[in-house]
Formats: structure tokens, C-alpha cells, sequence
């Protein structure tokens, strides 16, 4: 999903505008990484368009994904006890406590 900014901070249309234009001053910002030592990507991850998910069962990752999107799912006794292990891996306290205050009902 793409979010509209209210400002375009890209500085496309007029590059050098700024430099002509006494006292503007020009902050000497460094590039940041994403990745610090480029020699140690694997390129074949980043062209996998596939993944396994091993730490949880499909029905568990489908509802943890619709929780993230919509932040809110059902929950029932079959599968908080996934739920649980998702909300702990990915930190989720909300959706930890939504578990645990449903499980006391019971």
C-alpha cells in the first residue's frame, strides 16, 4: 500500500534551485545503508518471490496477516494457542492480550 505524502521531498524538478538562492544552506546529510556490507547479500533471496513459513501453520499465518491488515480477528479456541505463539514471535502485546482475555473466558 503506497501512502500520499504532503510534501515531495524527492527534490526532482529543480535539483540545484536552492543553491542559487543566497543563505540556503546545505546540510551535509550521509547515506544510510539498508545493507552494511553489500558483498554479504544473498542475490538469490532477493529475487525469491516465494517463502516458507515454517513456525506456524497456514490457518495461524493467514489470521496473524488479516490482524496486521485490519487489526482485528477472530478468535477461537482452536486457534489462540497459535495465535499466542505469533503474538510473542512478532511481539504483538495487543494481540497477546486479546488471546489470554479470551482464553480466561473459558
Amino acid at each position: 500500500k503506497k501512502w500520499a505524502s504532503s510534501q515531495d521531498c524527492s527534490n526532482k524538478d529543480g535539483k540545484d534551485k536552492d543553491k542559487d538562492k543566497p543563505g540556503a544552506s546545505q546540510l551535509a546529510v550521509p547515506r544510510l545503508s539498508v545493507c552494511a556490507d553489500v558483498q554479504k547479500v544473498d542475490r538469490a533471496k532477493l529475487a525469491q518471490v516465494e517463502f516458507t513459513i515454517i513456525e506456524f501453520d497456514p490457518d495461524t499465518f493467514r489470521i496473524l496477516l488479516d490482524y496486521l491488515h485490519t487489526s482485528s480477528c477472530p478468535l477461537t479456541c482452536t486457534n489462540i494457542p497459535g495465535l499466542i505463539c505469533a503474538a510473542e514471535h512478532y511481539d504483538l502485546p495487543e494481540l497477546l492480550q486479546a488471546c489470554f482475555h479470551h482464553a480466561k473466558q473459558f
